[in-house]
């Protein structure tokens, strides 16, 4: 009688399945997730995105130089701070870690003139994040800082 298989060898990584790749690159939930397949542990999600980090940040990094995928921003980022905010408007700025895309939480802003951030390529590069040969492949224009998008009260739009 075969016997259940209670571990698995080190080696190469299970498939990833769509929905969580999906997830880890956007940070987005589909009905797969929502109906059973995304960990419900934080700490299990961490321990898939460290699984398929490598391949997952490769493949992101490939399409989109000076940029990272939602994953990186919620597991490794938030120990190495937030994303600077270089102009623009005054405003408070919370230090919440965590934050998406590394942004700061913004309160009490003016609308009609929003601070500005550093962009995800200036923080990438001030913290010496880049990978090998990415940085001659981001544009110039990625660097330049962008406007934080903020609602009526003055506080950072969701």
């Amino acid at each position: 009688m075969p016997r259940a298989v209670l571990y698995r060898r080190p080696g190469k990584p299970s498939a990833l399945p769509p929905a969580m790749r999906h997830y880890f690159v956007t940070g987005e939930r589909d009905q797969q997730l929502e109906g059973g397949l995304l960990p419900t542990f934080t700490g299990e999600r961490l321990r898939l995105w460290r699984q398929h980090r490598a391949a997952l940040l490769a493949e992101f990094v490939d399409e989109h130089p000076g940029r990272r995928p939602w994953a990186w921003w919620a597991f490794d980022a938030p120990r190495l701070g937030l994303r600077r905010i270089v102009g623009g408007g005054s405003c408070r700025a919370g230090n919440a870690v965590g934050c998406a895309w590394g942004l700061p939480l913004v309160l009490d802003a003016d609308p009609g003139h929003p601070p500005l951030v550093e962009s995800e390529a200036a923080y990438l590069k001030r913290l010496r994040l880049l990978l090998p040969g990415e940085l001659r492949r981001i544009k110039a224009s990625e660097f330049e800082a962008e406007a934080l998008e903020v609602d009526d009260d003055g506080n950072e739009a969701a």
